[in-house]
């Protein structure tokens, strides 16, 4: 699988704290070995969102794609905000 990130989500990605980051980079390596499925949840969107802390990332995911796009880093609060186009 390969992992792609938009520079809204490494923009967002550099303002976390290194400790909060490197987790969040964790969980997205993971993807690349565990069943995305099992890590992520679906929002009514269509987006699919992957939840660290009080944060959540926003993934464009396919199942059929070999593809995750990270398309935003949100505190969970703003993440409603973070899918509208």
């Amino acid at each position: 699988m390969n992992i792609t990130v938009a520079h809204t989500a490494a923009s967002a990605l550099d303002t976390l704290s290194s400790n909060l980051a490197d987790r969040v980079i964790q969980k997205l390596e993971r993807l690349k070995n565990e069943d995305p499925e099992t890590m992520l949840e679906q929002s009514p969107e269509g987006y699919y969102l992957l939840r660290e802390d009080d944060y959540v990332v926003v993934i464009d995911w396919d199942p059929e794609d070999d593809t995750v796009r990270v398309l935003d880093v949100t505190q969970r609060e703003n993440v409603r905000d973070a899918m509208m186009p």
